[in-house]
């Protein structure tokens, strides 16, 4: 079956793909590694293109070649494997690395500046606020974060 993309979803591909390609992490982090690199810095450059760009390139094209998704992916696995698999790596993506970026983050950027002294007290009373902040607004329910315009 050959399938045909409209020029949306090109443009949505490209869009994704290039997201994917470019975070904040490939925009700050090169050049502090060329600088701390010193004299290393083509071998810096070539590792960093490799797990920045490589990496990320072969799961595009291995996902691709297994016939573009999850089942093409784990079709020889069986389907509890497939499902611990994908726990795993849900587990791995969210609550194990993004979320815990996302509150170090927040600290380091919008509350640490302003802390004569922080330490680890400050980061851990702070994540415990920012993330019951984020539960908060997760758990509520959309149309009542939502201002209405019509009133």
């Amino acid at each position: 079956m050959k399938k045909t993309f409209k020029a949306s979803d090109v443009l949505a591909l490209g869009f994704m793909t290039f997201a994917f390609f470019l975070g904040a992490g490939n925009i700050i982090f090169p050049p502090q590694a060329g600088l701390l690199a010193g004299e290393h810095t083509l071998t810096a450059m070539f590792g960093f293109l490799l797990t920045a760009v490589g990496l990320p390139l072969i799961g595009i094209i291995a996902v691709a070649v297994a016939g573009g998704g999850w089942s093409g992916l784990t079709r020889d696995l069986p389907k509890s494997v497939a499902t611990v698999m994908a726990v795993l790596i849900f587990i791995v993506i969210g609550p194990a690395f993004a979320a815990p970026r996302a509150g170090l983050v927040a600290y380091e950027m919008g509350f640490k500046p302003f802390l004569s002294a922080p330490s680890q007290f400050e980061l851990t009373l702070f994540s415990i606020v920012f993330f019951a902040i984020a539960m908060a607004f997760s758990l509520s329910q959309a149309n009542s974060l939502t201002l209405s315009v019509n009133s």
